[in-house]
C-alpha cells in the first residue's frame, strides 16, 4: 500500500497528499467549503435579542472559523512547491495547533451545519456553529450564567454539538471495523494469487535468459557490420574533407585577392566621390557668378542709357561753348573720348569676366562629371571582383582606364586682356 508524504489531522478527517499539488488542491476545496457561508445570516436569523448577543460576543471566533482556510492557501501560493517537505512540518503544525480551526468538510458537524444553512435553518446552522465556539475557547463558556436563559440557550447550541460528533466517532468506529475486514480479505487473495504468479514468472524467466543469449549472438554481428560500415565512411569522409579543404583554399584565395584589390581601390573612390563633389560645389558657383554678372551687366548698361546719356554727350562739349557764339562750339572736348574710353574699358573687363566665369563652369562640370563615371566604374568593378567575374588578368586593363589622364578640354590659357592700341591692332589683324 502506497505511504502518503503529507497528512493533516483535522477534526472528523484527515487531509491526505502525495504531492503539493495535491494539498493546495485539498486546502482550496476547504476554504471553498467553509468561505461560502455568510455570517450576518446567522446573526439575523432570529428576533431575539439575547441570541443576536450571543452569536455577536462569538463573531470573531465564528468568523475566524469561515476564513480559516483562507490565509493558509495564500500561504501555499506563495511557496515553492519543490520546497514542500521544508516548509510542510511548520505549515502542519501550525493547523493542528490552532484553537480556532473548522472541522473536515466531510464530517458530520460540517454536513451538518451546511445542510440547514443551505436549507435557510440558518438558526440551528447559528446554534451548532455556537457550540462548535465554545466548545474550542471554553473560558467562553465558563463566563455564562449557566441557570439562565442565556446559559440554557448556549447548553442547546453545545450540547447539539456534541451529539452530531458522538455521531462522528461512532461512524468512525464501524467505518474502521469494515475496513478492516475488507483489508484482511483483500491481503488473503493477493497472497493467493502471489503464489500462482510465482510459477509464471519462474517459467517467464527461463524464456528470458533464452532470448538474452540469442540477442548476444545477434548484436555481436550486428557490431561487426556497423564496425565496417563505420570504418568505410570514415575514410569516403576523409577524402571528402580533403575536397573540401582544396575548395576552402581556392576560395580563400579568392577572397584575399578581392580583399587586396578593394583595399587598392577603396581609397581611390573616395578620392572621386571627394573631387566630385568639389567639382560640383565649383561649377555650381561659377554658374551663379555668371548669372548674377550678367544681371548686373544688363542693368548697369540700360541704367547708363538712362540716366548718365545726357551726362556723356555734354562731356563733348568744349566748356568755352556758349549759347549764340556756334564757333566756339565748332571742337569736341577731350573729355568725351576719355568717357567713352573708359566705358569701353570697363564693358570690355566686364565681359572677359563674364566669360572667364562660363569656361569655368563648362570645365567643372565636366571634371564633376568624369569623376562621378570613374567612382561609378571601380564601384561596379569591386562588385563584379566580389562575385569572382573578373579575374587577375583584367586588372591592369581596368587600372590603367580608372587612372588616364584627366582632360578637361574646355579651357585654354587665356592670358589678361591687352588693353593697349597696338595689342587691340594685332588681335584684329590677327583675325
Amino acid at each position: 500500500m502506497r505511504s502518503l508524504k503529507f497528512i493533516i489531522e483535522l477534526s472528523g478527517g484527515q487531509l491526505k497528499a502525495d504531492t503539493f499539488s495535491e494539498l493546495r488542491q485539498l486546502v482550496s476545496s476547504e476554504h471553498e467549503f467553509w468561505s461560502s457561508f455568510d455570517f450576518s445570516l446567522l446573526e439575523n436569523a432570529t428576533t431575539l435579542n439575547l441570541w443576536r448577543q450571543k452569536l455577536a460576543s462569538c463573531r470573531s471566533h465564528i468568523i475566524g472559523l469561515l476564513q480559516f482556510w483562507e490565509s493558509r492557501l495564500s500561504f501555499l501560493d506563495e511557496q515553492d512547491g519543490r520546497a514542500v517537505n521544508e516548509f510542510f512540518p511548520r505549515f502542519k503544525s501550525d493547523i493542528e495547533s490552532s484553537t480556532v480551526r473548522p472541522p473536515h468538510s466531510s464530517s458530520p458537524t460540517a454536513l451538518a451545519f451546511a445542510q440547514n444553512y443551505r436549507e435557510a435553518n440558518y438558526q440551528d446552522a447559528g446554534a451548532l456553529v455556537l457550540g462548535l465556539a465554545y466548545s474550542q475557547d471554553p473560558k467562553l463558556y465558563n463566563n455564562i450564567n449557566n441557570t439562565s436563559l442565556e446559559g440554557a440557550i448556549l447548553g442547546f447550541s453545545r450540547g447539539y454539538y456534541l451529539a452530531i460528533s458522538s455521531v462522528a466517532a461512532v461512524g468512525s468506529g464501524e467505518r474502521s471495523s469494515a475496513d478492516i475486514d475488507l483489508k484482511l480479505q483483500a491481503a488473503d487473495n493477493l497472497l493467493r494469487k502471489s503464489a500462482e504468479n510465482m510459477e509464471v514468472i519462474s517459467h517467464r524467466r527461463a524464456e528470458l535468459l533464452e532470448e538474452l543469449e540469442r540477442s548476444k549472438e545477434d548484436t555481436a554481428v550486428r557490431w561487426k557490420r556497423l564496425h565496417g560500415r563505420i570504418v568505410d565512411s570514415a575514410r569516403n569522409q576523409n577524402k571528402e574533407a580533403k575536397v573540401e579543404e582544396d575548395r576552402r583554399s581556392e576560395r580563400f584565395e579568392e577572397l584575399l585577392q578581392a580583399f587586396n584589390a578593394h583595399m587598392r581601390l577603396s581609397r581611390p573612390v573616395d578620392l572621386w566621390n571627394d573631387l566630385q563633389k568639389e567639382h560640383r560645389d565649383n561649377a555650381a558657383k561659377a554658374w551663379s557668378l555668371f548669372l548674377g554678372g550678367s544681371i548686373l551687366f544688363a542693368v548697369a548698361a540700360v541704367s547708363s542709357v538712362i540716366f548718365l546719356g545726357d551726362a556723356i554727350a555734354d562731356a563733348f562739349v568744349p566748356s568755352s561753348c556758349q549759347i549764340g557764339f556756334e564757333k566756339s562750339c565748332d571742337s569736341i572736348s577731350p573729355k568725351g573720348p576719355l568717357v567713352v574710353s573708359a566705358i569701353f574699358l570697363v564693358s570690355t573687363v566686364w565681359l572677359w569676366f563674364l566669360r572667364l566665369q562660363m569656361k569655368v563652369h563648362l570645365s567643372e562640370r565636366h571634371l564633376f562629371l568624369d569623376a562621378r563615371e570613374r567612382k561609378a566604374f571601380a564601384e561596379t568593378y569591386l562588385s563584379l571582383l566580389k562575385g569572382g567575374e573578373v579575374t587577375g588578368e583584367h586588372e591592369a586593363v581596368v587600372l590603367q582606364s580608372l587612372f588616364r589622364p584627366t582632360q578637361d578640354g574646355i579651357i585654354n590659357d587665356d592670358g589678361a586682356m591687352d588693353i593697349g592700341l597696338s595689342g587691340m591692332i594685332s588681335k584684329a589683324l590677327s583675325k
